[in-house]
């Protein structure tokens, strides 16, 4: 009888084994599909990684390969003329979600929170220059009519898909001020993509720094089944002395990574 049940034993185990590698196979080949082998182990050894331009190297490297790679680097880097880029910059994160509480997040859960604009407001963000947190945003909202006068808050659309979805979000700026910008969403089963540029112009104190269009911002969120892969793109347009330039470029690095911060703690909400 101890003889059978060893054997049972270790034919569960052997089987427990296989499936357990199994999945892990399955995973290693679909992160394989989604990024290039090189880049996949710089992610899996750090879990985040980062890339910023350059005028010699102005070529997204990071771009998951999925439905959406074409509109994002048409959309954000498609017009890169490195003499007149300020910045530019790309980030990949792997967010397991066992680090969540929501451990059944999926991408219509990702889809939610980043139409959630309302909740963006208090966000924070580190400050290279003060060394010290601060608010990124003091109001946040979703606005109908991006021409008013008078902005009121208008509610998140953030029920069902979001796909083809359009919107107009307000913004007060902790660098920038008040500023409006337009960000459209395309969702499948899988990913979720977050195409953001600024309507109106952000003045960085008396400057009018950059002019609308000029900045362009990219989300793009892939469930991978155990783990999130969260990519965000930014290129920027401007001119200014050396001095102010190093400035905004850190403020503008410090968004993208207060965005992925912000997106992760949605989920303790």
């Amino acid at each position: 009888m101890i003889l059978f049940e060893r054997k049972i034993g270790a034919i569960f185990f052997a089987m427990t084994a296989f499936v357990f590698a199994k999945n892990l196979s399955a995973e290693s080949l679909e992160l394989q599909k989604i990024l290039p082998p090189q880049i996949e182990q710089m992610l899996l050894q750090t879990n985040e990684i980062s890339h910023i331009f350059s005028e010699n190297d102005f070529e997204p490297k990071f771009i998951p390969n999925t439905e959406f790679s074409d509109t994002i680097k048409n959309f954000v880097f498609g017009k890169i003329e490195p003499e007149k880029m300020g910045f530019a910059e790309e980030k990949l994160y792997r967010l397991k979600k066992s680090e969540i509480a929501n451990k059944n997040a999926d991408t219509h859960a990702a889809s939610k929170i980043m139409r959630s604009i309302s909740k963006m407001q208090g966000m924070q963000y580190f400050s290279r220059s003060r060394k010290s947190w601060d608010e990124l945003y003091s109001q946040a909202f979703r606005v109908e009519n991006p021409d008013s006068k008078n902005f009121s808050a208008a509610q998140d659309l953030n029920e069902g898909d979001a796909n083809g979805l359009e919107i107009f979000a307000f913004l007060n700026d902790h660098t920038f001020g008040e500023s409006v910008y337009k960000i459209s969403y395309s969702q499948n089963q899988n990913a979720l993509l977050m195409c953001m540029e600024n309507y109106s112009a952000l003045s960085y104190g008396p400057i009018n720094a950059v002019k609308p269009g000029n900045l362009r911002m990219c989300v793009c969120i892939v469930d991978c089944g155990d783990e999130f892969l969260f990519y965000i793109g930014n290129y920027t347009e401007f001119k200014m002395i050396s001095a102010l330039k190093k400035r905004l470029n850190n403020s503008f690095e410090a968004r993208l990574e207060a965005i992925y911060n912000w997106f992760k703690n949605q989920f303790e909400n």
